[in-house]
């Protein structure tokens, strides 16, 4: 999932955007009786980011803003799953969507000293992106 997916999806939606966005380009896994593939993640205490790891789907999008607005995992999955289906169907019919859309922009951050160490650890691994729009 490239940004410009991730910017589409949400400008079919009235949900707050979310500041920062971050791409993980190698999967995240945790092992825990076998291994666990996340394919998004809303860090707590944070409700401006979401991380979107290569596993993601289009609903992960959804998914992790829900999380941001303060929803648990049972109604985020749900909501995540039931919410992909007007961008789906507005994918469909173009006209509707250039109707029914508020454009999001995400431009790719080269460096901010608020996610320093993805910028200086992490480099080439996870891209920033940040919503001007």
């Amino acid at each position: 999932m490239d940004i410009v997916e991730v910017a589409e999806i949400l400008s079919a939606y009235r949900l707050p955007k979310p500041q920062h966005i971050l791409i993980v380009k190698e999967p995240v896994y945790e092992r825990v009786d076998g291994i666990l593939f996340y394919r998004g993640l809303a860090p707590a205490g944070r409700s401006d980011v979401i991380v979107l790891t290569p596993d993601a789907l289009p609903e992960t999008v959804l998914h992790e803003t829900l999380h941001n607005l303060g929803f648990g995992e049972l109604v985020a999955s749900l909501g995540g799953k039931i919410l992909i289906r007007k961008y789906q169907f507005l994918k469909k019919h173009p006209i509707l969507k250039e109707l029914a859309t508020r454009k999001v922009i995400y431009r790719k951050c080269e460096g901010c000293s608020e996610f320093r160490l993805v910028h200086s650890k992490y480099a080439g691994r996870v891209l920033h992106y940040v919503r001007v729009k």
